[in-house]
């Protein structure tokens, strides 16, 4: 993992896959000729320093091993991109959107990982107009967004797919009976009238697109740090207009249109905390930003 240097623009870390498969005393010696790289380069060893990092256990090594050498290392400061994600991750400790999640990776899963079902699903994608289906990765949590989204997305593909005769043909295809088990689970996920899987996706996509919009918001290279601070104010109005609007069993019962189990589900999510949470994230990030500018330019402040 490689911090940019503050410059204004330093508001992510960027993975390199470099470093995976070595010891953590190389990844330090790594990093450390990492930054002394780039201090040299910009002819800033006279100047106070920090980098971005994801706080990660051999970030704060080499962290403590600049600060050996350096005098004028000033610390790390929080990737805003991991605060963010890491924001996304406390939601879901909580139980009922944590199934939603696992149900879209089981969607996904399931459709990409056996030959018939994907290929009855391609076919569909094209009839219909789809798009393929995203996996979630293992590193970065804001990924299960895209996820569940490219699900919900494709609602009528998938049910579709599950509809069709090719999809029971392969049904009945299944010599086992936990294979054919599987199969008919599925198959009732994604089309049974009693299943609110959309319902449910719908809502949690809604309630989390903006923080992977804000991830992809301060991981580019373009990015500055008013940018940083302008998205992470409006993923704080996010989460009190959803604390607002779901946060009433009352309004989420006058709601018709929405299944009960879903809106109970809404309920338990706002009753967790996820509030709470977000706001000592975004307290955080603050800090951190209101600390990288002063670092770059005392005259500089929010």
């Amino acid at each position: 993992m490689r911090g940019k240097l503050i410059g204004r623009k330093a508001l992510a870390t960027t993975m390199l896959d470099k470093v995976y498969g070595i010891t953590k005393q190389e990844v330090q010696q790594f990093l450390d000729k990492q930054v002394e790289s780039v201090l040299a380069d910009w002819q800033l060893k006279d100047k106070a320093v920090s980098f971005v990092t994801d706080w990660g256990s051999n970030m704060v090594k080499a962290g403590e091993s600049l600060k050996e050498r350096l005098s004028n290392y000033v610390g790390s400061v929080n990737c805003l991109q991991h605060l963010i994600s890491n924001g996304l991750k406390d939601f879901a400790k909580n139980d009922s959107l944590a199934s939603v999640i696992s149900k879209a990776k089981e969607v996904v899963q399931y459709m990409t990982g056996h030959g018939a079902p994907r290929a009855i699903y391609d076919e569909k994608k094209k009839e219909l107009h789809g798009t393929a289906l995203i996996k979630a990765g293992t590193t970065r949590f804001g990924s299960n967004v895209m996820s569940m989204e490219s699900v919900e997305r494709n609602e009528k593909v998938l049910q579709a797919t599950v509809g069709s005769a090719e999809y029971d043909a392969f049904i009945q295809k299944q010599s086992k009976a936990a294979d054919k088990a599987a199969a008919i689970k599925m198959k009732g996920l994604v089309n049974d009238t009693s299943s609110t899987l959309f319902s449910d996706l719908k809502w949690a996509v809604d309630t989390l697109a903006p923080f992977q919009a804000a991830i992809k918001e301060v991981e580019g290279d373009t990015a500055k740090l008013s940018d940083a601070y302008y998205a992470l104010q409006v993923l704080s109005k996010h989460v009190k207009k959803v604390k607002a609007a779901q946060g009433s069993l009352v309004q989420l019962l006058e709601d018709d249109d929405t299944p009960m189990q879903t809106q109970m589900l809404a309920l338990d999510f706002v009753s967790t905390g996820f509030d709470e949470a977000w706001q000592q994230r975004s307290q955080q990030a603050c800090t951190d930003m209101v600390v990288a500018t002063a670092i770059l330019d005392p005259r500089c402040v929010w």
